[in-house]
């Protein structure tokens, strides 16, 4: 009886521990889509910025080739983006 006791009392251990896994990572699960939707409104804040500025912005690879302007630069230009 005393074994059985015993295997009972391991097994409670090992559910409790794996109740501690799963809290842990359902808020490890929380964390990540709260820090996604947080990137996704920053990232549409930045899009927003860049595309209604009045000012010429744009980036370039290393090799110094234009990868992306935006509408402004049409705008004070004349020329295409394309």
């Amino acid at each position: 009886m005393q074994d059985a006791d015993k295997t009972k009392a391991q097994l409670l251990e090992e559910v409790a521990a794996l109740h501690q896994q799963i809290a842990k990572f359902s808020a490890s699960e929380s964390e990540h889509k709260r820090a996604k939707e947080a990137l996704r409104q920053s990232e549409e804040k930045y899009r927003s910025l860049v595309e209604t500025a009045r000012d010429v912005i744009f980036t370039l690879s290393t090799d110094g080739t234009i990868t992306s302007l935006n509408p402004a630069f049409e705008t004070i230009t004349g020329w295409s983006r394309a």
